[in-house]
C-alpha cells in the first residue's frame, strides 16, 4: 500500500511543487529502501525528517505505520493509520488497520495455542486458558472486520471483500471452539464433583467400617468379661429361633405349650404359690357364705 502511495506522490509531483514536498518524497523513498533492507530504525529517522518537510502527507504516515509494524509497535502503527483516515487514501488506511488488527489477534491466539477450528482441539488442552484467549481476540477481530467493511464502503476492493469473508469464518470458528471448551469445562467440573462425592462416600464407608469394628471389639471384650465373671453368655439367636413355638392358626383353638422339666427349686416355688392361691380362695368362699347367712337372718 505504501509503495503505491509513493508512486502516486511522485507522479503528482510537478516542477511547480514546493521544495519541501519534493524533499519529503525523497526522504520517504529513502525510508522505504531502508525498511526493505530491515533497518526500521533508519527508516523512522528518515520519515521523521520527511514529516518535518511534508507534515500532512499520507505517504509519510503510511511509511511510519509500516516502520512501527516492522518494530512490533502495533499501537503506534495504528495511531499513524488513524491519522490517515481523513486523507485521500482513507480506504487504504482502513484496510491496513484491519490487516494489522487481525494479524495481531492471530499472533495472540497462536501464542495461546488456539487452533484453527474445533477439530484441532486436543483432549489435553486447558479450556480456561483457551477461552480467555478467544475472549480477548474476538473483539479485536470484530474491529478488524469493521475496518475492512469501511474500506469496502469507500472503494470496492476484492482483497477487502475476501478479508471480510475470512474474518467472519474465523470468528464463527472461534465461537464454536469456545462453546466446545465451555462444554468440556462443565463436564470436567461435574466429574470433579462426582469424584469428590465418591471420595466422601468412601471416607464415610471407612468411618462406618471402623465404627462397626470398634463395636465388634467392644462386644467381644464384654463377652470375655462376662465369661471371666462366670456369667452365662446370652442364648444364641439361632437357638432362640428354633425354640420359638410355631404360629397358631387363628381358626383353631390354641394348643397347650409343652412345659420343660422343672428343677426341684422350681417345683417347690410352684407348690407354694398354689397353696397361697388355695388359701385365698377358701377365705373368699367363707366370706361369701357369711354374707349370705347374714342376709337370710335379716329377712326373718
Amino acid at each position: 500500500g505504501s509503495l503505491l502511495l509513493l508512486a502516486a506522490a511522485l507522479a503528482l509531483t510537478s516542477p511547480a511543487a514546493r521544495a519541501d514536498e519534493v524533499q519529503g518524497v525523497i526522504l520517504a523513498r529513502q525510508a522505504r529502501a531502508a525498511l526493505d533492507q530491515g533497518d526500521s530504525e533508519r527508516a523512522l529517522e528518515l520519515l521523521e525528517q520527511a514529516r518535518l518537510e511534508w507534515p500532512d502527507s499520507d505517504l509519510v504516515r503510511h511509511g511510519m505505520a509500516d516502520a512501527f509494524t516492522a518494530r512490533g509497535e502495533i499501537n503506534a502503527a495504528l495511531i499513524e493509520y488513524r491519522k490517515a483516515l481523513s486523507g485521500a487514501h482513507a480506504d487504504r488506511a482502513r484496510f491496513n488497520s484491519g490487516a494489522l488488527m487481525s494479524a495481531a489477534a492471530e499472533v495472540a491466539l497462536s501464542a495461546a495455542g488456539v487452533p484453527l477450528d474445533v477439530a484441532g482441539l486436543g483432549p489435553d488442552v486447558d479450556p480456561a486458558a483457551l477461552i480467555e484467549a478467544i475472549d480477548a481476540a474476538l473483539p479485536q477481530l470484530e474491529l478488524a472486520r469493521d475496518q475492512f467493511l469501511e474500506s469496502l464502503a469507500l472503494r470496492p476492493d476484492a482483497a477487502a471483500r475476501e478479508s471480510v469473508a475470512a474474518l467472519t469464518a474465523r470468528m464463527d470458528a472461534l465461537a464454536a471452539m469456545k462453546e466446545e471448551l465451555e462444554q468440556r469445562q462443565d463436564e470436567s467440573e461435574d466429574d470433579g464433583e462426582d469424584e469428590n462425592q465418591d471420595e466422601n462416600d468412601e471416607s464415610d464407608d471407612q468411618d462406618q467400617d471402623q465404627d462397626q469394628d470398634q463395636d465388634q471389639d467392644d462386644d467381644q471384650q464384654q463377652d470375655g468379661d462376662q465369661e471371666q465373671d462366670g456369667e452365662p453368655s446370652p442364648p444364641d439367636q439361632d437357638q432362640d429361633a428354633q425354640d420359638e413355638p410355631p404360629e397358631q392358626d387363628p381358626q383353631q383353638p390354641p394348643q397347650p405349650q409343652p412345659v420343660p422339666p422343672l428343677t426341684a427349686a422350681e417345683r417347690a416355688e410352684l407348690l407354694d404359690k398354689l397353696e397361697q392361691l388355695e388359701q385365698r380362695a377358701l377365705a373368699l368362699e367363707r366370706a361369701r357364705r357369711a354374707r349370705e347367712r347374714v342376709g337370710v337372718e335379716r329377712d326373718w
